[in-house]
């Protein structure tokens, strides 16, 4: 089964922007991977905000209990959060006898981390009455089945000739000292759990655990394990600063790995989605002038397709000059652009190679796309 839901994003954000604070807001981004592509635990939110684990699971309750109507008669159809609702249930069918199957095909379409409270989030927004833990339960199970038989069915083979013909390697290419592949190491702490998408993977090539923070990491991971033309490779390998002034933010790759004739390549690991985003365009961009200067090839990928792809993809014509039009007036919100999906029903393949192959400006919180 497949189905789409190129959109969740926008209208999950839509109703955030209009109903919580900023902190709560970002708070459930980051718990759910909708902020950076990764879910993050309670403890590493709570962290970075300075409270307790369960203060964090308050809020983001309460966050939850504020996006969820319990009735739909009390707002306007045009409310954000039915809205949301309505988008998520029209796809899910809650009263399917499929509804399970349904459930994981749709965190599937989204390629975020799919662990259980991404799963149990989708089921109360679509207002799912048997949304008991069993049903949560069998949708993981399913989840993680189809994890394992994707990356068994890319085969090492092929995933590694899809990944030499994704690297945008600079003019200069040099090789990688040995003294620089001795000093690689973890500059970022990651988080590890006995459940969920966190977690350590053993490396038989490293002799060690190696962290990862996705299912598209642990996939990419995986693959660089059993491809023997890659010897050596480190997660969270480097620390990049980039912006200028008192405007500096620091920046984390995900992957860094080495062929066997030194040349060495820098891994971003983002859903598609991500590609598209200003700050993941300004933050590559200092990854670019990184690579370029040491010699090395970069990556941006979410394991099934390269950031070239998504800017060589064939934009639905009608689509694009319509928003163009648009934009020629101004920078278009959430309500206008709506219009247009409605109107046209692009995929999400078709906006991220829209603002790529345009150079326009993309803001999630709140939406905002310019020239």
């Amino acid at each position: 089964m497949t189905v789409e839901a190129d959109y969740f994003i926008e209208y999950y954000d839509a109703a955030q922007s209009a109903i919580l604070d900023e902190r709560s807001s970002h708070m459930v981004g980051l718990r759910y991977g909708l902020a950076d592509g990764k879910t993050h635990t309670l403890e590493q939110i709570a962290d970075k905000y300075h409270i307790s684990r369960e203060r964090v699971r308050q809020i983001i309750e309460k966050a939850n209990r504020r996006l969820i109507p319990l009735s739909y008669l009390k707002y306007s159809p045009t409310d954000p959060r039915i809205e949301l609702c309505t988008y998520v249930r029209s796809i899910i069918s809650p009263d399917a006898d499929d509804f399970v199957d349904r459930l994981v095909s749709f965190v599937e379409a989204l390629h975020l981390p799919s662990d259980s409270s991404l799963l149990s989030l989708i089921a109360r927004l679509s207002d799912d009455s048997r949304r008991a833990s069993e049903n949560i339960r069998k949708a993981k199970k399913l989840l993680d089945e189809h994890a394992c038989e994707k990356i068994e069915a890319a085969g090492v083979l092929r995933f590694g000739q899809l990944l030499a013909s994704w690297i945008i390697w600079p003019k200069d290419v040099k090789k990688i000292t040995q003294e620089d592949i001795l000093s690689l190491k973890r500059e970022r702490e990651v988080v590890s759990q006995n459940t969920g998408h966190v977690g350590l993977m053993y490396s038989n090539k490293l002799g060690r655990d190696v962290a990862y923070e996705s299912d598209m990491e642990l996939k990419f991971l995986t693959m660089l394990e059993n491809m023997q033309d890659v010897v050596v490779y480190q997660e969270q390998p480097l620390l990049i600063t980039y912006g200028s002034g008192n405007s500096k933010w620091k920046y984390y790759p995900d992957v860094l790995f080495v062929y066997p004739d030194f040349k060495a390549v820098v891994v971003e690991i983002k859903p598609t989605f991500h590609m598209a985003l200003k700050e993941n365009l300004i933050k590559w961009t200092a990854l670019r002038q990184f690579c370029v200067e040491r010699g090395w090839g970069m990556v941006v990928t979410d394991c099934r397709h390269s950031i070239q792809e998504r800017n060589n993809y064939p934009v639905y014509v009608d689509f694009a000059s319509e928003v163009m039009q648009l934009l020629q007036a101004g920078p278009i919100d959430w309500p206008k652009y709506k219009t247009i999906i409605e109107k046209y029903h692009p995929c999400r393949d078709d906006f991220v190679a829209l603002v790529l192959q345009n150079n326009l400006n993309w803001q999630l919180r709140p939406f905002r796309l310019s020239l």
